[in-house]
């Protein structure tokens, strides 16, 4: 399966893209798969992402299809090809 992620300011500054093609298995994914594919993919998105030390807080806005995806729920949040 593959998935775009398109990365906005500032974490495509960590990857050097800012329209991203990931390959996942073909099974059923979900957004945490997807943030996993990146961090393994790209290992400086993990401290971007997270942020270091010991306060490791979420602070971004995710989107799947143009909606609003919870980064509490993404474990339940599939994703499809494309």
């Amino acid at each position: 399966m593959r998935i775009k992620v398109r990365m906005g300011e500032p974490l495509w500054r960590a990857v050097g893209q800012k329209m991203i093609t990931l390959a996942l298995p073909d099974k059923d994914n979900t957004l945490t798969d997807v943030l996993e594919a990146l961090v393994a993919t790209y290992p400086n998105l993990e401290g971007e992402l997270h942020g270091s030390g010991e306060r490791r807080e979420f602070y971004y806005t995710l989107f799947l299809n143009g909606q609003i995806a919870s980064y509490a729920e993404r474990a339940k949040v599939p994703v499809q090809e494309g």
